[in-house]
C-alpha cells in the first residue's frame, strides 16, 4: 500500500522550547520592571467588525484595566459589544502573557515579538486549528507608558476658557481638535497621548521628532504647552490639499500670512493672531525665518494629529 501525507508542516523539534524560553525572559524582564499602573494602546486581530479590533486606548491600574475606550468613547457605550468588562474585549500585558502560554501548550503555531526592555508583548500572533478558517487572533500592544511620569499640575490648571465654535470643521477634524481641548482643560497627559497613539505615527512635537511625551515634559519643566495648545486651537484656522488631503491648521498665519503687519489675513484674524503673539515678535520671525514660525497644530481631514510644534 502506498501512505500518502498531506498537509504536512514541518516545525523544528526545539520550535515550542525556544519560544517558551524566549517568553520566560520576557516574562522576567516584565516582572522585574514592576509597573502595575499602565497605559498603552491595544489591537485586536481578528475577522471582525473594527469595533471589535481598534486599537483602544487602555488604561490599567493596580493590574486591572480601569478604563477602555476606541475612538474617543468608552467600550461600555459601544452597544454593539455588549460587555460586561474590559477584559471581554483588551487584555493587559499579563493577560497576552497567559494566553501566549496557553497557545505554547495547545494552538498549531504561535508567533510573538516582546519589547526588549520591558518585555511586554508587542506583536503576537496565534493560529489554533491549522486549516481551519477565521480562528486566528493576533494582539499587538504599543506606547505602553508609567502614568506616575506625567506631571500632577499643568499649565490649564484654575484657568478657564471654552472651544471657539468652528462648525465648517469636516466631522473627524473636530473631532480630534475636541479631544485635545478636552485633555488639555483637565490636565489629562494620557488624554493627550491618545489622540497621538490613534494615529499612524506619533503627533511631531519638535523638529527631532519626539511624541506626546514632549508636551509633559516641557510642562514639568515649566513651558505651559498645554495652555499653548488650547490657545491655538482658539486662533482661526487654514486648509491646503497634500497628498493626504486636506489638512487643517491653527493658527491660519502659518499658511496666509505675509508680512508681520497683517497682510494676507482678515482684520479679524489678524487681531486674534496679536492676542498671543507681538507685532515686535511677528517682525523677528519674518526678518530671520522669511514668515510665520510661531506654535502651530496640524490635523489631517481624517482626524489624525500631525504636528504641534513651534520654530523652524
Amino acid at each position: 500500500f502506498v501512505l500518502e501525507v498531506t498537509d504536512f508542516d514541518p516545525r523544528p523539534a526545539g520550535s515550542v522550547p525556544e519560544q517558551r524560553r524566549i517568553l520566560e525572559e520576557a516574562l522576567q524582564k516584565w516582572t522585574a520592571s514592576d509597573i502595575a499602573d499602565y497605559d498603552y494602546s491595544f489591537t485586536r486581530g481578528c475577522f471582525c467588525p473594527e469595533e471589535f479590533v481598534g486599537p483602544y486606548t487602555v488604561s490599567v491600574r493596580a493590574g486591572e484595566i480601569a478604563a477602555a475606550s476606541f475612538q474617543g468613547t468608552d467600550l461600555f457605550d459601544i452597544d454593539m459589544l455588549e460587555i460586561g468588562r474590559y477584559e471581554e474585549i483588551a487584555k493587559t500585558v499579563d493577560d497576552v502573557f497567559a494566553e501566549i502560554e496557553r497557545a505554547l501548550r495547545a494552538a498549531d503555531s504561535v508567533t510573538a515579538e516582546y519589547d526588549p526592555v520591558l518585555g511586554y508583548p508587542t506583536d503576537v500572533y496565534i493560529d489554533w486549528i491549522a486549516n481551519a478558517a477565521d480562528e486566528e487572533i493576533g494582539y499587538t500592544i504599543r506606547n505602553l507608558r508609567d502614568p506616575s511620569r506625567y506631571p500632577d499640575a499643568c499649565s490649564t490648571e484654575g484657568w478657564e476658557a471654552e472651544l471657539v465654535s468652528q462648525p465648517d470643521l469636516p466631522e473627524p477634524v473636530a473631532a480630534t481638535r475636541r479631544a485635545l481641548f478636552d485633555a488639555a482643560m483637565s490636565c489629562d497627559f494620557g488624554g493627550i497621548a491618545a489622540v497621538s497613539d490613534a494615529a499612524d505615527l506619533p503627533v511631531q512635537t519638535s523638529h527631532g521628532g519626539s511624541g506626546p511625551e514632549y508636551i509633559w515634559q516641557r510642562e514639568r519643566e515649566g513651558n505651559p504647552l498645554l495652555r499653548t495648545l488650547v490657545e491655538h486651537l482658539n486662533l482661526p484656522y487654514s486648509s491646503s490639499p497634500n497628498e493626504r488631503g486636506e489638512t487643517y491648521v491653527w493658527p491660519s498665519a502659518m499658511s496666509n500670512l505675509t508680512s508681520p503687519y497683517g497682510d494676507g489675513l482678515p482684520a479679524v484674524e489678524y487681531e486674534a493672531l496679536l492676542e498671543l503673539y507681538s507685532v515686535e515678535d511677528l517682525e523677528e520671525m519674518f526678518e530671520f525665518f522669511g514668515g510665520f514660525v510661531g506654535y502651530r497644530i496640524v490635523i489631517a481631514a481624517d482626524g489624525e494629529w500631525l504636528f504641534s510644534i513651534a520654530g523652524d
